[in-house]
């Protein structure tokens, strides 16, 4: 009669899961591969870094023993005196932040400079201007500086 395949796993428990998919020989070769794979890319980056990049060597003795030579004439000075020019500056910008002036800019317009302490207390005492509301916006004439520069807590029109 006819002899029926028999099922290698006949015998075995039910696993929940596969047990046959995995072959070990094939992974350590891929194993072995990938470390092979490795060990030639680092030997083939390490070989093109040291053919690519210049070596440094050291100068010859009287390379660095060489004196120091005076600057060419042709060359313009930008500063004879640094240290005391960065003073003078300061010194003038201490002095300018401290007094009264104008000036007139690009446009032609006077610009006028108050020292910074007495602007300080102006706005100490009057408050910083404010940003106008949107309904206020729609109200106000095309000109009229005074209601944007109104301090807070004045009263309006």
């Amino acid at each position: 009669m006819h002899k029926e395949a028999e099922d290698p796993h006949a015998n075995d428990t039910e696993l929940p899961y596969a047990t046959d998919d995995v072959d070990f020989p094939t992974l350590g070769k891929a194993a072995v591969l990938l470390i092979i794979f490795t060990i030639f890319c680092s030997s083939l980056a390490s070989g093109a870094y040291w053919l690519f990049v210049v070596h440094e060597t050291v100068p010859p003795a009287h390379v660095l023993e060489a004196t120091p030579t005076a600057p060419d004439p042709n060359i313009p000075i930008l500063q004879k005196d640094p240290q005391a020019e960065i003073h003078k500056f300061r010194a003038d910008e201490y002095d300018e932040e401290r007094s009264y002036s104008h000036w007139k800019d690009g446009d032609g317009k006077t610009s006028l400079r108050i020292p910074i302490a007495r602007a300080m207390e102006i706005v100490k005492a009057k408050g910083l201007p404010r940003a106008l509301k949107q309904e206020e916006v729609g109200a106000a004439a095309p000109g009229d500086a005074a209601l944007a520069a109104k301090p807070p807590g004045s009263s309006g029109r």
